[in-house]
C-alpha cells in the first residue's frame, strides 16, 4: 500500500514540475499585472508604473537573507536612482506578514520605498520566490529576473536599471532629435567615479556635480562635446581641490536644451 502511495505521489510531482516551469515568466516576457494592499494604506499595482523602470524586491518579512540585503536595495538602488522620474522601486512581502510584521521589516532594513502586503501569489504568477529581485521595463516586459539570492544578483539588476535610464531624447522645433547618454560606475564609490557620457549631435555641453542642496561641487566638462561617447572621471574632489565627504551627489549633463541627472553615492 505504501509503495502504491509513494508511486502515485511521485507521478503527481513529476506532472506538476513541467506545469510550473511552463508558467514561469522569463526575461523578455510581458510582466503579469498584480495589485496588493500597501503598507500604510492604498495599494501597489504594476499598472501604477507604466512607462517607468520598476525595481521589485521580493522578500519575506523575517527572512534573514532579506533582512541582511534590504538596506543594500535602499542605498544601491532606490537612493541611487530616486532622482530620475522614470524610475520607481517597490518591495513585496511573499511571506504574507501582517502590517506590523512588514513595518518591522522596514524599520530593520531602512527601506523607504513602497511595500506591498500579502503578496505570496507572486511566486506562482512569476515562477519565483522570496529573496529575489526583478526589473520591469517601461514597455511592461521583464528586463531582468534574478534567479538566485539578492546578494548575488543586485549588481546585475543595478546595471540593467542604469542602462535603461541612461538615455534621454529631445526633439527640436525643426523635428530633429538629440539623444543624451549618462551613466556612472561604480556607484556607490569610495574612490574615483567613471562618468560615461554621449550625445547623438555635437554641441556645447556641461557636465556638473551638485550636492543635494543644488550647490555646484565640481565641473567635469564645460564646452564643445562631439557626437559619440566619452568617459570623464570624477576623482571625488570639489572645485577647490578638497575631497568631498560621504553623501549623495547629483551628476548633471546638459546639452542642446536636453538634460540628464544621475545620483552618485560617496562612501568614504
Amino acid at each position: 500500500m505504501m509503495q502504491a502511495v509513494t508511486k502515485a505521489l511521485a507521478i503527481l510531482l513529476t506532472a506538476a514540475i513541467p506545469a510550473v516551469a511552463a508558467s514561469a515568466q522569463s526575461q523578455g516576457d510581458p510582466a503579469p499585472d498584480f495589485t496588493y494592499a500597501a503598507l500604510g494604506g492604498g495599494s501597489v499595482s504594476l499598472g501604477d508604473y507604466q512607462g517607468k523602470v520598476l525595481f521589485v524586491f521580493l522578500f519575506g518579512y523575517q527572512c534573514p537573507y532579506c533582512l541582511s540585503v534590504g538596506n543594500r536595495t535602499e542605498k544601491e538602488v532606490h537612493e541611487a536612482f530616486a532622482s530620475d522620474t522614470l524610475f520607481a522601486a517597490i518591495g513585496l512581502d511573499l511571506w504574507n506578514g501582517t502590517p506590523a510584521n512588514v513595518s518591522a521589516f522596514r524599520s530593520q532594513t531602512g527601506v523607504t520605498y513602497k511595500l506591498g502586503l500579502q503578496a505570496s501569489s507572486m511566486s506562482s504568477l512569476y515562477g519565483t520566490t522570496y529573496d529575489r529581485v526583478m526589473v520591469i521595463g517601461p514597455d511592461g516586459k521583464i528586463a531582468y529576473k534574478g534567479l538566485t539570492a539578492t546578494s548575488s544578483t543586485l549588481d546585475d539588476a543595478v546595471s540593467v536599471i542604469a542602462s535603461m535610464l541612461s538615455a534621454s531624447t529631445s526633439v527640436s522645433p525643426d523635428g530633429s532629435a538629440t539623444t543624451l547618454h549618462l551613466s556612472t560606475y561604480p556607484n556607490p564609490s569610495a574612490g574615483a567615479v567613471s562618468v560615461e557620457i554621449g550625445t547623438s549631435e555635437s554641441g556645447d555641453a556641461a557636465l556638473v556635480v551638485y550636492d543635494m542642496l543644488g550647490r555646484r561641487v565640481a565641473t567635469l566638462h564645460d564646452g564643445w562635446l562631439p557626437a559619440g561617447n566619452a568617459t570623464v572621471v570624477w576623482d571625488g574632489m570639489n572645485e577647490s581641490g578638497a575631497r568631498v565627504g560621504s553623501g549623495v551627489y547629483l551628476v548633471s549633463l546638459r546639452s542642446g536644451g536636453n538634460s540628464l541627472t544621475r545620483t552618485v553615492i560617496r562612501s568614504e
